[in-house]
């Protein structure tokens, strides 16, 4: 099972948590001019590519994060 998330929501979550530990620089904007990652790991597609190379399609399941909130 693969859950995926809004890549913005998804890559400001990972930002204020790297902040928390004073591991981001400046604002979130800035962040992503520096930190190429925070948006590159919302790149699902190349992500879920290389399950592929290894699970076929019936035996993945892809869910979005928001559906598990409101109705795990």
């Amino acid at each position: 099972m693969v859950t995926v998330r809004d890549p913005v929501d998804r890559a400001f979550s990972s930002w204020l948590y790297a902040r928390r530990f004073g591991l981001m620089p400046g604002s979130f904007t800035d962040a992503l001019r520096q930190v190429p990652e925070l948006l590159g790991h919302s790149r699902y597609g190349e992500q879920l590519q290389r399950y592929q190379e290894f699970f076929p399609a019936h035996q993945m399941h892809v869910a979005l994060f928001d559906d598990l909130g409101k109705d795990p």
